[in-house]
């Protein structure tokens, strides 16, 4: 309850691939974040992005195959 931010990040095998953020209060019922956008770099494929710990579950949505690598951390 002590962070309020998570910062997501890692690499993607496909450099125009596009993640979508989904929250939720009860880890059942999901709803995207529309106001995160994250998308791997043209160049290196890698992404990073914090946004406001607004619910307590979160999930990602790759749009494409691809080989990926994602970490998170839980910011104050």
């Amino acid at each position: 309850n002590t962070k309020n931010k998570v910062a997501i990040y890692g690499s993607s095998s496909s450099n125009t691939q596009q993640i979508r953020l989904f929250v939720s209060d009860d880890d059942s019922n999901y709803y995207q974040n529309h106001n995160v956008n994250l998308y791997a770099s043209a160049s290196n494929g890698n992404f990073y992005q914090e946004f406001d710990c607004v619910a307590r579950y979160f999930k990602l949505q790759y749009s494409a195959s691809a080989t990926m690598t994602t970490k998170y951390s839980l910011r104050s």
